[in-house]
């Protein structure tokens, strides 16, 4: 093309010298990115290593004992640190990075050290708990909770579900009170039942009085009116009308629990006997699930101090309530009630020394496994010096494009 004529030999020289200069940049600019490349290959050797490190201490180790505390006692993190937060770290963003601090460097945040917990009612804890309740129904019945109720009646209740509540009519309120449980029993069917609430309240045949005083001194006749709110917690097939509110239950006797044969007041109890054997066979199957999630997570453990006897106990536990659930035995002989029990205090000690133990263990690696953290994603740490020495490759190839397009530019404008 055409150059105006003001551009002088001077000035093409200066645009030589110019493109020369740029491609001295290039190639100086290639040789450095190749020298960054091997800077690359070696630090991700080095985070290679780290990264074997951090995962010895943070997943063979300390996952493993939090993993095991969870199903002892139920209590967990929430949200715990995982290798995306390391990452994040690394690249200056997340929940361990704090832009504030001079010399930006990994925030040693609660989870670090086993905080930030949440509870899970699904624990080992909780279930050695669950089964007094359906061991008390079957051996000593509502004698405790609900001595000195005498008897009332009340109005039907209709087939209905676990679970399911009813506000229901009764001749007396007898001593009832909410937070109690009842037998309800009708002479054909029985159920137990919680009460959640009672009402009372009263009705003159004078519509002019509205209390009780004041009515029966202008003969008027009173009626009392007595209502308690149930939730059932045992299935029945409805109950009849005209059926007993029971405060007192013994229980089965000996000899119904050894046959598992309910005969008093009458075979309508049964469905209350399979109940809670129901319910105690469900105890049993969650706790073994719960010990089978303890041993998975003690095996996955790497610690060169992990307590081998542990997995002794561990295997006992399984083997012991394996074998009781298999007769669910509620006599008073020697493979029944009383066994289970034992089972359950001798465990319960076991579980408590285990907690602490797990506890103290993981105590001891969290330091480690924080500074593994520090040599990976902190301020001169591993993967933040990939991330830095990539951030400056880019930086180097924008110039390098910048440059070449100048050269194409003058190389189109002197030389086209």
């Amino acid at each position: 093309m055409t150059l105006p004529a003001t551009i002088t030999q001077e000035d093409q020289d200066r645009i030589d010298a110019r493109i020369e200069s740029k491609e001295q940049q290039i190639a100086q600019a290639t040789d450095d990115i190749a020298s960054i490349n091997d800077q690359i290959s070696s630090t991700e050797s080095e985070e290679a290593t780290n990264k074997k490190m951090w995962d010895y201490y943070h997943s063979d180790i300390i996952t493993a004992y939090e993993s095991e505390k969870r199903y002892l006692m139920g209590d967990y993190i929430s949200n715990p640190i995982v290798e995306q937060d390391l990452i994040d770290r690394s690249n200056n963003i997340g929940r361990l990075y704090d832009p504030s601090q001079s010399v930006p460097d990994i925030i040693r945040i609660a989870e670090f050290d086993g905080g930030g917990l949440v509870h899970s009612s699904t624990n080992e804890l909780a279930t050695l708990s669950s089964y007094d309740d359906p061991l008390a129904k079957l051996t000593t019945g509502l004698t405790t909770s609900t001595s000195g109720i005498s008897t009332t009646t009340l109005e039907a209740i209709p087939d209905c579900s676990v679970g399911q509540t009813y506000v229901v009519e009764v001749t007396s309120l007898a001593n009832i009170t909410p937070d109690i449980e009842v037998l309800i029993y009708d002479g054909t069917r029985s159920c137990i039942a919680m009460v959640d609430s009672t009402t009372s309240s009263g009705e003159c045949s004078l519509p002019a009085y509205t209390n009780q005083l004041s009515c029966e001194s202008h003969l008027g006749i009173w009626t009392n009116t007595y209502t308690i709110g149930l939730t059932i917690l045992t299935p029945h097939g409805g109950i009849g009308s005209g059926a007993q509110v029971l405060g007192i239950w013994t229980g089965f006797t000996p000899a119904e629990r050894s046959a598992k044969i309910a005969t008093t007041p009458a075979s309508s109890m049964q469905t209350i006997m399979d109940y809670y054997l129901s319910v105690l066979d469900n105890c049993l199957s969650g706790h073994i699930s719960l010990l089978e999630s303890q041993k998975s997570a003690y095996l996955t453990n790497l610690d060169p101090e992990l307590d081998i006897s542990y997995l002794s106990s561990l295997n006992t536990a399984i083997s012991s309530y394996s074998v009781y659930q298999s007769s669910l035995d509620i006599s008073d002989g020697s493979g029944g009630v009383g066994y289970l029990t034992g089972l359950n205090s001798s465990r319960l000690s076991v579980v408590n020394n285990r907690i602490s133990a797990v506890g103290s263990a993981c105590s001891n690696y969290y330091d480690s496994r924080f500074s593994w953290a520090v040599e990976r994603c902190g301020f001169m740490g591993t993967m933040t010096s990939i991330v830095g020495l990539n951030n400056n490759i880019n930086t180097i190839q924008d110039q390098n494009d910048r440059n070449q397009e100048s050269i194409d530019l003058y190389s189109a404008e002197f030389n086209g």
